[in-house]
């Protein structure tokens, strides 16, 4: 039995392709922190200022560093800022990182 030689044209392009995208999916979870604590200081309830001084993105999460922010996020739906920015991430969002 013999092997044939087979070039694939543009295999070298499809590489470097598919390794833009596996960097920018490593670049996701720190992309999806950000755009979660951009958008939870956004919607938060302001009083006082302090708990939105405190959100801010951590490796892959989005954190309040406030003492009473579960507190506020368990008052109600509206106050629910941690929920609210979770529900702003869309897959179009996601895939707007990944898709070169």
């Amino acid at each position: 039995m013999q092997s044939a030689n087979v070039t694939i044209i543009g295999a070298d392009e499809v590489r470097g392709l598919l390794d833009k995208i596996q960097m920018r999916i490593e670049e996701v979870p720190a992309y999806l922190a950000k755009q979660t604590s951009d958008y939870m200081i956004d919607v938060v309830h302001v009083i006082t200022g302090y708990l939105k001084s405190t959100i801010h993105p951590d490796g892959p999460w989005a954190i309040a560093d406030a003492y009473y922010a579960g507190f506020e996020a368990d008052r109600g739906w509206s106050h629910d800022f941690p929920e609210l920015a979770l529900g702003h991430l869309t897959a179009e969002l996601i895939a707007g990182k990944i898709v070169p």
